[in-house]
Order: structure tokens, then sequence, then C-alpha cells
């Protein structure tokens, strides 16, 4: 799937290639700039053209997406051309358009999710039971592409904290949602449905641990979750969670602590969750489905 982004007007034509500009600091949290960046991937694809994304200044890494990440093109990063206009609909020929968040995006194109590529629908309604999500996901993963520092972090951290299956992540979202987009949902709900899982899987093999990956923004919670259910081990740092609070979400710490949780949940057998942040709907892209409470 990379080598379809990859082959993107780039390389010895960039002078004269079409682009597309998407500007990565959305006013909203890591979650939901990932997604906003994927529908930039997205409308980069269904119009052909090359995109550059704008992520100097990023409020999580001031020297931009390629701090933690690897750059969507290695060849075409100039945004500049003869003629350039804001977003006007798939018709517009100005070799470089940038783009409004989709909350603002007139004239939408067809080739917004849940769209798939047509030449690609036949195979994939045959073979995947959700080619939505299938295509999504591979915007993500060529996104997500790791540095080789943020990939050796990621590996250090799972070595030392011994990473083991089977084992079902759990996303507690706290701090700012309550009380404003989500209502509050105790662990001892989420746990329902983790004992649900490990009851199931123990009806066909042994399993000598129950183990869980909680990532949470609330630092309180680990320690009440190994307190509260001591027949479980739970997996997690809460330096994370702190990292994670209002006060420091927006720092490198912070981003490093949400791609470690992103990636151990997406390493998961089994997700539990809510939907009211768009850290779930990132580890889903990744592949991971779940019970949502």
């Amino acid at each position: 799937m990379a080598v379809r982004c990859i082959m993107l007007p780039t390389a010895s034509s960039w002078p004269s290639a079409r682009k597309v500009l998407c500007n990565l600091n959305k006013g909203c949290g890591y979650g939901c700039q990932v997604q906003h960046a994927s529908y930039c991937l997205i409308m980069a694809y269904g119009t052909q053209r090359t995109l550059i994304l704008r992520s100097k200044g990023w409020r999580y890494a001031s020297n931009g997406w390629e701090t933690v990440y690897q750059p969507v093109s290695n060849s075409c990063l100039d945004a500049t051309g003869p003629s350039k206009s804001q977003w006007s609909g798939p018709q517009d020929d100005a070799q470089v358009i940038e783009l409004p968040i989709i909350d603002n995006l007139r004239n939408r194109p067809p080739y917004l999710p849940l769209a798939i590529p047509q030449d690609l629908g036949g195979r994939l309604t045959r073979l995947h039971g959700n080619p939505s999500l299938w295509w999504v996901s591979q915007m993500m993963h060529f996104l997500l592409r790791p540095q080789k520092d943020t990939q050796a972090h990621l590996d250090a951290a799972a070595k030392d904290m011994d990473f083991r299956h089977p084992v079902v992540g759990v996303h507690v979202r706290r701090t700012d949602k309550i009380g404003t987009e989500a209502g509050f949902h105790s662990l001892e709900e989420y746990m329902e449905f983790v004992d649900d899982y490990f009851d199931t899987v123990q009806l066909q093999k042994h399993v000598p641990v129950r183990r869980v990956y909680l990532a949470t923004d609330d630092s309180s919670l680990l320690g009440q979750a190994r307190k509260s259910f001591p027949h479980y081990h739970f997996y997690g740092d809460v330096q994370v969670a702190q990292s994670a609070s209002l006060g420091k979400r927006y720092s490198s710490e912070s981003l490093k602590g949400i791609i470690l949780d992103i990636h151990m949940l997406s390493k998961t057998d089994y997700l539990v969750c809510t939907f009211s942040s768009q850290v779930t709907l990132s580890v889903g892209f990744q592949g991971k489905l779940g019970c949502f409470v």
C-alpha cells in the first residue's frame, strides 16, 4: 500500500508536481490531528497530487512531524508553485491547493471515507468485512511509519514491561472529556468486559496470568486498578499518564507517551474503550477492534 502513496507525483518531476498543502496544527489533540493528516493524504490520493504536510511549529513537537515519523515524501517538500488557491472543489487546476480542515470542506469529493478506490473495490469486498476501515488503515499505516529513534523507543518499552499475550487493552479518557463530550465510566465498567473476554478464552485454553495494558490520562487510575483487581497484571506507566494531563499534554514527553500507548494498545488481543477519544479511532485504524463501553 505504501507504494501507491509514494508513487504520487514526486521524484524528478517535483517542481511541476501538483500539490496539496495541509497544515497539521488543527486546534485539537493528537488523535484528532492524526485523523486530520489522514484526511489530507486521502485528498492528495484522490486528486493525484503530492501531499505537503506543513508541520513546523507543531504543538507536540516544534520541529515537526518528522521528529517522530518518517516524512510523507523524501523529495517533494516545497509548497511553492506558479499558481496557488484554497480548495474550491475537485476541478481546481491550481498547482498548489491548500486544504481547509474537514469540518469546513465545501464541495466534498466522492473519495472521502467511507469510499474506497474503485480498482480495489471488488477484491476488498470479497476479502475484508470492512473495506472502508481497511483503506483508511492503510493511510494511517503510511503516515505513522516511525523514525528509527521512535521505533527503538517502542521496542525498548515493550521489552522493559515484558509485554506478553494474551492481553487486553483498556483506554480510559478522563480529564477534559468528562462533563463535556463524555460521561464518567468507572474502571469497574471497563473491567466487566475484560472479565468476559478472559472467561471466554479460558474455555479454550488455560490462562495463567490475566494481563491488561491500561492507557489513561488519569495518573491515579493505575494504582486503583492494581489495588482493586489484584488477580490481574496491569501494564502501564504513571509518568505517561501524568504527561497526558491537561497542563503537560502538548509536550515532547506527552507525544512519546501517547505514541507508546497507541502502539501498545494496537498490539493487544482485545480492546475495551469508548468513542469519546480520537485515540480509540487511531487504535481501531491500526486494525484493533473490541468492545466499546
